[in-house]
């Protein structure tokens, strides 16, 4: 029988199920009721369970002594005088107080002689009454992990009475914190399942791909020969989790297995290494061979460690002979200042299954993929690496480099293949305060020589954070004469690009040839995020972080810096000829970007003058899926759209550029003195809220002044603009004279809005 106690406050008196053998009842608070006599009516009762039940009613009477079997209780309130009665359940095979919190396991447990499973987990700062465990002649599993951090507070009979036990139990869960209650000469060989730390507490991490460890190991000590005395490196053929922070450890055979050898780690899935102050290595080859089984590796925090794998003098079966990490998914190394190589063997070494890599505080590295003017590449020659989807970088101080770049002919074959392989698989690039990295992706069409390599159907996402000196994120370029048509770099998959706290940053791309031009369809969002400092009203310093910010940056130009820029010249952000590279761009945020006059540019610009050019593109919609708009500190912009033909546009576009674009905010943004022309408003059906602050140049909403065809414009003086709009704010706009500005003597612009239409004004 189940039942749930949810909104019950009592139960029934007469509760008679005589012919029941389980019950379960759960989520009752602490003002459910239980009579008395409960249990009376109960006598076949082999099996009660309580979860999350506050206060649950435990059996005392003596039918339920003689019969009942199983007590479980989990997540459930306590009193702990309750507990000592439960030694008159001599039948108990199965006894839980999982998540508990119990303190006290009091003597009279001693009597349960027939008992197989105790369940401690969560207990709080436990004491165990010395003789519990003296007459468990029948216990099989024994679950003792600690909550909140408080461990067991062992006696040495508690430890000789467990000692005793070790050599019965098939399943144990249990952490030895205090030196002197470490185990000594345990007997582990029956153990199936077990989960044990010495010298620290179990904490389990949660990884994306959710694993239960069953046969984990945690280990923490200055000396390998206090592990030598717990026999606990006799579990290490079984281990699959593996833990260790051992200081005097050169290599793991230190604390392993005699003989040492491939069979002595072959069932990790998890290896961790972590503060090993003397380890230089970590396996020998002969051992580096038998990991078939290993998934995850992690190794940080080892001041001296030199390589992962060293060559130990044995064949492995012959000479040459690639060594195989056939399930290795994730490898992360991090703190590893001596470190510099993975694998110091000639063997090629293969991983086939990584997915991801993190690598964090390697000095020693220049380069993560190799090349050939670079000797200090991370992933050399002999590493194989064919599914990464995965790439984090972190504090590479010396990083100069991603992707080698080869030069000369006898390398494009290396090079194409190392870029078909990034094309093919990687979905994730972090880089972060790599403070010597100028660029992520440097392409040279002269080595590459294959148009193909330009097309990557997977790369989803780019994070760049703190790493001062990169200035952009691709760099292309060669080619000029080795291709009689445009090419077209197309990141089909790419959806964020983050630039976050780099102080030189100018550029996406710049390609520095005419024949090449981008392509990423999926792009939604991009943003940089910049700290800046600013004075306030009050003349402080403040620093502005997370705010979503495009900062000095000459996003689209293909001029690689305007660090000199000519005053008379009229750039824009997004320029016509690159505009359409971001069709699904939904999100753009824009801050302190001084290097431009305009932000969108609906023609192009040929030298000579500004003529209209009706191409392909042209008739394509401008950034149709845009809808969040947002122009902060940008003090040199005068418009935000630039067009001297809206006739011809209104024509081919038929109202479909920026159809989703909803809310628009202008903060702090000088010379704008107008953010809307009238025929630029007919294409901004959807826009729900208009938010404009500290612009002390605004005259108008919507205006007409720059509008050059007048027939055009007076010709929609009396549409309605802005049918959904149900906010516009206004805020410290000293020199704002109208929001519908007129567009000639003659008529005046009006402005229809949604009916519950909402008009802020402050301090205007």
């Amino acid at each position: 029988m189940s039942l749930t106690c949810r909104g019950l406050y009592e139960f029934p008196r007469e509760f008679k199920y005589p012919n029941v053998d389980l019950l379960l009842l759960m989520n009752g608070d602490e003002s459910v009721r239980f009579p008395e006599n409960f249990y009376e009516n109960t006598e076949h009762l082999q099996v009660i369970a309580y979860y999350e039940m506050s206060y649950p009613l435990l059996p005392r009477s003596l039918k339920c002594s003689t019969n009942l079997k199983a007590l479980c209780l989990h997540n459930c309130k306590l009193m702990f005088n309750e507990c000592s009665f439960i030694g008159d359940l001599v039948n108990l095979e199965v006894l839980s107080f999982a998540h508990c919190a119990i303190r006290k396991l009091p003597a009279t447990i001693a009597n349960l002689r027939k008992l197989k499973l105790l369940d401690l987990t969560g207990c709080v700062d436990l004491h165990i009454d010395d003789g519990v465990f003296i007459n468990l002649k029948r216990l099989e599993e024994l679950y003792m992990r600690v909550s909140e951090g408080k461990a067991v507070r062992f006696t040495n009979d508690n430890i000789e009475e467990l000692r005793m036990l070790s050599s019965q139990l098939c399943a144990l869960e249990v952490e030895y914190v205090e030196k002197n209650t470490w185990p000594k000469n345990f007997s582990f060989k029956k153990l199936d399942k077990f989960k044990i730390s010495i010298g620290c507490l179990l904490e389990e991490e949660e990884y994306d791909e959710k694993c239960c460890f069953e046969k984990t190991l945690k280990l923490v000590t200055e000396c390998s020969s206090q592990l030598e005395a717990c026999k606990i490196n006799d579990m290490f053929r079984k281990t699959e989790h593996l833990h260790l922070q051992v200081n005097d450890m050169i290599g793991l055979e230190d604390i392993s297995i005699s003989p040492y050898g491939q069979r002595s780690c072959c069932s990790l899935i998890e290896l961790e290494i972590s503060n090993c102050v003397k380890l230089i290595y970590l396996f020998p080859t002969s051992v580096a061979s038998g990991l078939k089984k290993l998934e995850r590796l992690r190794v940080w925090s080892c001041s001296v460690l030199k390589a992962l794998v060293k060559d130990d003098g044995r064949e492995i079966h012959s000479a040459g002979e690639m060594i195989k990490f056939e399930k290795l998914k994730f490898l992360s190394l991090s703190g590893l200042p001596k470190l510099e190589i993975l694998f110091s063997i000639e063997n090629v070494v293969d991983l086939p299954q990584l997915v991801k890599l993190e690598v964090d505080e390697l000095p020693n590295f220049t380069s993560i993929y190799p090349d050939k003017n670079n000797g200090c590449a991370l992933l050399n020659s002999q590493v194989r690496i064919s599914k990464l989807e995965e790439l984090s970088i972190k504090s590479m101080k010396n990083l100069k480099q991603i992707w080698g770049v080869s030069s000369g002919e006898d390398d494009n074959n290396n090079n194409m293949s190392t870029l078909r392989k990034i094309r093919n698989h990687l979905e994730e690039l972090e880089v972060r305060g790599c403070r010597s990295i100028e660029v992520l992706f440097n392409i040279d069409l002269e080595c590459v020589g294959q148009v193909e390599l330009l097309t990557n159907t997977t790369l989803r996402s780019i994070r760049v954070v703190r790493s001062e000196n990169v200035r952009e994120v691709w760099r292309i370029k060669g080619g000029e004469n080795n291709y009689s048509s445009k090419l077209t770099c197309a990141f089909e998959a790419l959806k964020w690009i983050d630039i976050f706290n780099c102080k030189r940053f100018r550029n996406i791309f710049t390609p520095t040839n005419t024949n090449c031009k981008f392509h990423m369809p999926a792009l939604t969002t991009m943003r940089i995020e910049y700290p800046r400092t600013i004075h306030s009203q009050g003349k402080r310093e403040m620093i502005l972080e997370g705010i979503k910010v495009f900062t000095q940056l000459s996003l689209l130009s293909q001029v690689s810096s305007r660090e000199e820029r000519d005053d008379s010249i009229s750039t824009v952000a997004f320029p016509s000829n690159l505009i359409h590279s971001f069709h699904n761009l939904q999100q753009l945020s824009m801050e302190s970007y001084d290097s431009v006059d305009g932000v969108f540019e609906i023609e192009s610009s040929p030298a000579g003058g500004r003529e209209f050019v009706t191409t392909t593109n042209n008739q394509k919609p401008l950034l149709p899926n845009l809808q969040y708009l947002h122009l902060q500190g940008m003090h040199s912009i005068s418009r935000v759209w630039k067009c001297s033909n809206w006739k011809t546009i209104l024509i081919l576009q038929n109202q479909s550029s920026f159809q989703n674009l909803t809310t628009i905010l202008i903060w702090d943004c000088k010379r704008i003195k107008y953010l809307f022309s009238p025929l630029m408003a007919k294409l901004l059906l959807n826009l729900k809220e208009i938010d404009i602050f500290r612009c002390e140049g605004m005259e108008e909403v919507v205006s007409d002044r720059d509008d050059k065809d007048e027939e055009m414009a007076t010709s929609y003086t009396t549409t309605t603009f802005f049918p959904h709009l149900h906010s516009l704010s206004l805020a410290t706009l000293e020199n704002l004279k109208r929001i519908g500005g007129g567009v000639g003597a003659k008529s005046s612009t009006g402005i229809t809005t949604h009916d519950q239409f909402e008009v802020f004004f402050y301090m205007l």
